[in-house]
């Protein structure tokens, strides 16, 4: 499943998207505005996600090359999204840019995700 990530066009939060609504009863109401992942243009090798699976274990570092995690430009969050659900891990600025996640038995990952502060969203 492609997720879908919204930051909300007023106080910057970041939300993703668990289940779609029904669009027949859409109000018209907005407030998010949706995240394309590597829309921005950025080192590539700094902001996407590199990841193992060994057994139930989802090994995740952002980038080849690791990313800067400082006050002013850091990921802020990992996620794994399976076939079965969605992890996150989020982060601050001095730890490492890395998660480590277990997923369930017969899962399989189809996506991983990271969100640096200033570049946005990147898929892997």
């Amino acid at each position: 499943m492609d997720r879908k990530f919204f930051v909300c066009e007023g106080c910057g939060g970041i939300t993703a998207l668990v289940r779609a609504g029904d669009k027949s009863k859409d109000t018209g109401k907005r407030g998010f505005t949706k995240l394309e992942a590597g829309s921005v243009d950025a080192a590539t090798e700094k902001h996407v996600p590199v990841y193992t699976v060994e057994g139930a274990k989802v090994s995740v570092k952002v980038g080849e090359v690791d990313h800067p995690m400082l006050e002013e430009h850091f990921i802020e969050f990992i996620a794994v999204s399976t076939d079965k659900g969605f992890y996150v891990r989020n982060l601050k600025a001095g730890e490492a840019p890395a998660a480590e996640f277990t997923i369930g038995e017969g899962e399989t990952v189809d996506g991983v995700y990271a969100y640096c502060n200033l570049h946005g969203l990147w898929k892997a």
